[in-house]
């Protein structure tokens, strides 16, 4: 059965499909990673006994399993989490944010890179670490998808209209908060005042009480207003070239 997609996000059905598809994804990496750590010969990196060495490999386990869970977390509820994905612009934003895997795909490929020249140095044969090497390629491949995505997702229409709200939104904010600090000490310009701050009640209506508090003390109310936050600037369009997922087949010493 086809999934239906949330009314806001119609227009980009096809990009947020794509998006919770690769979350289902990840949820099977998610249970492969927990198979691969209880191969029997993975316990042979229990074994080695320089420390440096050891933690390498051990990274390629610890961060490709971190990742296909906090990824399969994010992608899978994307339709359906409205708290956490209140907006087109808020998937975008989470997804890409500098914490992000998508933002680290680099020092990821660095991890990978350096677990394969450590391995290539035991001389030792462990195919649960080559196996965790093909599955760790898979997933950059994967982050390198979203990345190209969520550049297609900033580019549609659905988020630049959602920007040009929330400029507007913010715009209109400021103005009625002006004429709330000219009339707020003038008795006969009180009604006035109360409309003006409700309809910015009606603009943060989350964070009226505290804001009232803070911008107008004189004022006995549970109506107010929040400065808005700074325009989101977009981030620079990255067009990332989709990668094989098919890691070739490794050497006995190589991962691959």
């Amino acid at each position: 059965m086809a999934l239906i997609i949330r009314e806001d996000f119609k227009e980009v059905a096809d990009l947020i499909n794509r998006l919770i598809t690769i979350g289902q994804e990840f949820s099977k990496y998610e249970t492969r990673w927990i198979e691969l750590a209880n191969n029997e010969d993975w316990q042979i990196v229990n074994n080695i006994k320089d420390p440096m060495s050891k933690r390498h490999l051990e990274a390629l386990y610890n961060t490709g399993s971190a990742v296909s869970t906090q990824m399969k977390n994010q992608l899978v509820s994307l339709n359906e989490n409205i708290t956490n994905y209140p907006s087109l612009s808020a998937i975008v934003e989470k997804l890409g944010q500098d914490q992000s895997w998508v933002a680290q795909i680099a020092s990821l490929e660095s991890l990978l890179s350096q677990a394969n020249e450590t391995y290539t140095g035991l001389n030792v044969h462990i195919k649960a670490c080559q196996q965790m090497a093909r599955l760790f390629k898979i997933q950059i491949s994967q982050l390198n998808i979203i990345k190209y995505t969520l550049d297609l997702l900033e580019d549609s229409d659905t988020y630049s209209k959602e920007l040009t709200i929330a400029t507007t939104n913010a715009q209109v904010e400021k103005s009625l908060a002006s004429s709330a600090a000219l009339l707020q000490n003038n008795s006969d310009n009180k009604a006035l005042l109360q409309q003006i701050l409700a309809a910015l009640s009606e603009l943060k209506p989350h964070e009226a009480e505290a804001s009232i508090n803070h911008a107008f003390p004189p004022i006995d109310t549970d109506y107010g207003v929040t400065p808005p936050d700074e325009a989101a600037t977009p981030r620079k369009t990255i067009r990332a070239t989709q990668q094989n997922t098919q890691a070739p087949e490794a050497t006995p010493y190589r991962l691959y």
